[in-house]
């Protein structure tokens, strides 16, 4: 190879001066060249040094010079290689570049034009690269699974397909995604909800013989509802449907061939919702100023007393009505219209009381007297809703429910209550029975 001086373009012999123009001559005061390149001009040496600076760029890489002076990068030479600089006069990166390599930076130059498919695709220490403003196409899965790159390819660029599937910058741009249609569906179901809770301040609905009034867990979830908010006050959680939930840890059913409305098996353990609908209740006595309301379904199953006191007047479940079920069941202006009633023990009872309650438990004769329609077996049966069925509620048929009555039985440490075939049993259950069903009743201001 020969050397040329860069003041004259003189070839040297050697020496620390040029033999043609005496300058002084250093390792930056002249350009190496090919034997026969003769006596070059200063704009002939330059361009001949621009492009041996320019070979030596491109050395790292496998690439084709185009006719126009561009280069097309080819591969990567050396796949350990952990930082790289692609050189300005590269105008296409080919497909499988880069891919597979170690490479963590990455430094694209202004007039790169297109990537091709797959050029960085498994890079998986890749952290950072540029995206200059000149490229105009990016192939298909030029970045798949660099898992390390937070990457967003910017608008206007045409793109193939998963450009940056499996990437940081897919994960992160998929998680917001995701929390932006969980905060819209949240947002739409607050509204709904709220509307609702405007609507049912006072919400007596009355049908024939049927009042809806209150609310409280019955019917499983649908599996195409999802739960967008975590429990309230209440306990509930809201669904994107605008309705609220209750959420229930699943209980061995009495019955084992129990399913839910749905047809969906009822397993133990299994953390289910069910949704908050109005009550439905039968009216089965009315007058001027009042009517009496019966649930229609079982809604819950409880015990009747924890120490085996048979007392209606002193038992839990009287307790549980009028505080926790009162409260979760009723807004303030409807449990203002539920008039607070003069309850006593009944004929058949062993104890003698008097109650003033909002919500009350029936006596054996209540429910074997025509004025409530409750004079034959099968006008006393009870269809328990999902929310009892989890909770464990007592059935033979995994439908008809056993369900307290409010009179002792006549042993003591006996309570009375009404079988799943509807008829009346004397000797029902023990006061600690946690399977039994609850059917309140109360009256309402007309």
């Amino acid at each position: 190879m020969a050397k040329f001086c860069l003041e004259c373009g003189a070839k040297l012999s050697g020496g620390k001066f040029c033999s043609e123009c005496g300058a002084r001559l250093d390792s930056s005061e002249f350009v190496v060249g090919s034997e026969n390149t003769g006596s070059l001009s200063l704009d002939e040496i330059n361009s001949l040094f621009a492009s041996e600076v320019t070979n030596a760029k491109y050395s790292s890489f496998e690439y084709e010079k185009r006719a126009d002076g561009t280069y097309i990068i080819k591969k990567l030479k050396d796949a350990y290689a952990f930082s790289v600089e692609v050189p300005e006069l590269t105008v296409v990166i080919e497909a499988s570049a880069f891919e597979g390599t170690n490479i963590m930076d990455v430094i694209l130059p202004e007039g790169l034009r297109f990537i091709g498919n797959r050029a960085f695709a498994g890079c998986k220490h890749l952290k950072r690269i540029n995206i200059p403003s000149t490229v105009a196409l990016i192939g298909d899965e030029v970045f798949l699974n660099c898992e390390k790159l937070d990457i967003t390819i910017p608008q206007g660029i045409d793109t193939g397909a998963d450009v940056i599937k499996g990437t940081l910058g897919a994960k992160i741009a998929e998680e917001k995604a995701v929390a932006e249609k969980v905060a819209k569906e949240k947002a739409a179901a607050e509204k709904v909800a709220a509307e609702k809770a405007v609507a049912k301040q006072e919400n007596v609905q009355i049908d024939g013989n049927t009042v809806f009034f209150g609310e409280y867990p019955q019917t499983i979830k649908s599996n195409d509802v999802k739960i967008v908010k975590e429990a309230d006050e209440r306990g509930y959680y809201l669904g994107n449907d605008g309705h609220y939930y209750a959420k229930r840890v699943t209980i061995r059913p009495t019955y084992g061939d129990a399913k839910f409305s749905n047809g969906q098996n009822i397993n133990p353990g299994e953390i289910c919702y069910f949704k908050v609908e109005p009550i439905k209740w039968v009216m089965v006595y009315s007058s001027t100023d009042r009517f009496t309301v019966v649930s229609q379904k079982i809604i819950e199953c409880r015990i009747f007393n924890s120490d085996f006191n048979d007392n209606y007047a002193q038992s839990d479940i009287k307790n549980w009505l009028n505080n926790e079920l009162l409260d979760v069941s009723f807004t303030n202006r409807e449990k203002e219209r539920i008039i607070t009633a003069n309850g006593w023990q009944g004929k058949f009872d062993r104890h003698t009381y008097e109650f003033k309650n909002k919500i009350f438990l029936l006596t054996v004769d209540e429910v074997m007297d025509s004025i409530y329609g409750m004079n034959s077996n099968m006008s006393r049966q009870k269809k328990l809703t999902d929310y009892a069925l989890a909770n464990g509620a007592l059935t033979t048929n995994g439908k008809d429910g056993y369900w307290w009555l409010r009179t002792s039985s006549s042993t003591v440490g006996a309570v009375r209550g009404v079988l799943g075939d509807g008829s009346v049993s004397d000797f029902f259950a023990s006061p600690n029975t946690s399977t039994i069903g609850v059917v309140p009743s109360m009256q309402i201001k007309s």
